[in-house]
């Protein structure tokens, strides 16, 4: 209720479907709108719903009392201005309070749990047909129904998305390749930002695929302990 007051009270920048602004608040309500309508919490319906029927055993959410995935999480480093510390050993809370990610990103995974979400969801075990297409055709800017859609030089179609939980040192990118049915994911415990994640993952998945690459992938120290794979 508190996140819904604190969401109500808010100005909006501009008429819906007029422009594009990234809104994690967006995601944050439709988590609320789905632990409402399933009548259940977001992370058992999630269970329920997809990781199980997926097999993705591997991932899950946090709200801040599962001990379990808690020992299993990487530790997180930021980048204190001088160098690189150690986060609190946490990863979210309440997903319904003020000032914290719900839906917009407090799910842990694997690459390869990763993978098969992305085989699930471009294979048609997630959204029927017409759903699909609305997700995968791009709107303004370039973005979808949650993912962002472009061409790289040699015209081939990305379908993919980035995300970070900056404090924590998080980061990841997860994009597939249609043309292919490749899955491509990144994941990284220390970066400033999510940028350096997609921008290096991406690199590295065009170095693969035999493309030029324009400048030197691992450039940036942050970008160093860079978990990737490409799965077929």
């Amino acid at each position: 209720e508190k996140f819904l007051h604190c969401v109500a009270a808010l100005t909006l920048k501009s008429k819906p479907g007029a422009k594009y602004a990234y809104s994690n608040v967006g995601y944050d309500l439709v988590g609320v709108l789905v632990s409402r309508t399933a009548g259940t919490s977001y992370e058992a319906f999630l269970k329920k719903e997809l990781l199980v029927p997926l097999g993705m055993e591997s991932t899950g959410v946090d709200l801040g009392g599962n001990p379990d995935a808690r020992r299993r999480l990487v530790q997180g480093e930021a980048f204190n201005g001088f160098g690189w510390s150690r986060t609190w050993p946490w990863l979210l809370l309440d997903p319904t309070g003020p000032g914290t990610a719900g839906a917009s990103g407090n799910i842990f995974s694997t690459l390869e749990d990763l993978h098969k979400w992305n085989q699930a969801l471009h294979g048609g075990r997630v959204l029927s047909p017409p759903t699909y297409s609305r997700l995968v055709t791009p709107a303004l800017d370039d973005y979808g129904f949650g993912v962002g859609i472009e061409k790289s030089k040699d015209g081939t179609q990305w379908i993919w998305h980035n995300g970070s939980i900056t404090p924590m040192g998080w980061s990841s990118f997860v994009a597939y390749i249609p043309s292919k049915d490749i899955s491509v994911v990144g994941l990284a415990n220390r970066s400033r930002h999510s940028s350096h994640v997609m921008r290096a993952t991406r690199s590295l998945a065009l170095a693969a695929l035999g493309e030029a690459v324009d400048s030197p992938i691992l450039k940036d120290p942050a970008d160093q302990d860079l978990a990737v794979a490409m799965l077929f």
